[in-house]
């Protein structure tokens, strides 16, 4: 973590549109303040859809990491698949795997008490979240500024915003090892 963000509260003014729970009546979807992520550690992953293995995968590693870290760390889960223009980019469109309609995924999260890792809904429209972090200055990890359709993407927002790192398909014990190296960040700078 070399380097402090100029802006680090633009992080925190954007909003998201996760996938509405499977027994929500309501037709409109919710939107959600990245506001209420502040003083936590945000994981924000993009995992193609393409390959619904792997989509599977991730998931469920990140629901692992979501359950060791119960209250410092939050994680949001973009799906991606479109490629756009040359083979190494992608937006974020409805794919092949899609968790809103995908009915093993729907069994598994309306069993055993719910999911903890937030699904992004799969748009053609920009997202904003996607694009802050592609844009952003990284400040550890990889610093390429194109997402890969055949990769997994893992950006760590520190609990303040300042520090963003970027993570390209990530083991469980490498996201481990750099989410613990956040929160002792945070744990540093608490004022309990």
């Amino acid at each position: 973590m070399a380097e402090i963000r100029k802006d680090p509260q633009a992080f925190y003014e954007l909003t998201v549109q996760p996938i509405p729970k499977r027994e929500s009546k309501s037709t409109s979807v919710p939107t959600l303040s990245l506001e209420d992520y502040e003083g936590y550690v945000t994981v924000f992953a993009t995992v193609p859809t393409s390959y619904s293995g792997m989509a599977y995968f991730y998931l469920s590693m990140l629901e692992h990491i979501a359950s060791v870290y119960p209250f410092t760390v939050q994680i949001l889960l973009q799906p991606l698949d479109e490629r756009d223009g040359d083979d190494e980019t992608c937006t974020a469109t409805p794919g092949r795997w899609d968790p809103a309609t995908d009915e093993e995924y729907r069994k598994k999260s309306t069993n055993g008490g719910g999911r903890r890792v937030i699904l992004l809904e799969p748009t053609a429209h920009s997202i904003p979240i996607l694009e802050y972090v592609v844009q952003a200055e990284i400040t550890a990890g990889s610093p390429s500024s194109t997402l890969r359709s055949d990769r997994v993407t893992v950006f760590i927002i520190s609990y303040d915003g300042r520090f963003i790192e970027r993570l390209i398909s990530p083991t469980i014990t490498e996201l481990e090892r750099r989410i613990a190296v956040h929160l002792l960040q945070l744990e540093q700078n608490s004022d309990f």
